[in-house]
């Protein structure tokens, strides 16, 4: 009888797995797909110099925080119709660096940080607005129009 039910519960997970699964991909390709076009039509094209708004994002492990911020401050900029470029300072260093061109025509910078921001001083003649990147995940839509 035990060998019956292993027999039988063996069956029943392939079937399901053999009828649910292809159902799951085609719908997971289907939704990978429509992003990146809906994103691309909702976020504002900008060249060197031509953003609104800079941030900057740093946390202690260069992991996490600091990309989990820049999405959200980047999803706010695009659902907003603000052009945003932000700075990642993580665990594989600058990435997409602010330039002295950015710098000089942006009306203000986010400085999401846990921890000092590198090369600040590239940043003090332009309006500053501080936070922890906690911050700027929870409170994204309200840093980009500061």
């Amino acid at each position: 009888m035990y060998v019956v039910g292993i027999a039988l519960g063996s069956l029943t997970t392939a079937l399901i797995v053999g009828f649910w699964k292809p159902v799951v991909e085609e719908e997971v390709e289907t939704a990978t797909v429509a992003a990146p076009a809906q994103a691309a039509a909702a976020a504002p094209v900008a060249g060197e110099g031509e953003y609104d708004v800079l941030a900057v994002t740093c946390c202690p492990s260069g992991v996490a925080h600091t990309f989990m911020a820049a999405k959200a401050l980047e999803k706010a900029g695009a659902a907003a119709g603000i052009k945003i470029k932000v700075e990642t300072q993580g665990s594989n260093g600058l990435v997409n660096k602010l330039t002295a061109k950015d710098v000089a025509n942006a009306k203000f910078i986010i400085l999401a940080h846990d921890i000092p921001v590198k090369e600040a001083e590239r940043f003090a003649n332009i309006r500053q607005v501080e936070c922890s990147t906690k911050e700027a995940m929870k409170n994204a839509a309200t840093l980009i129009k500061a």
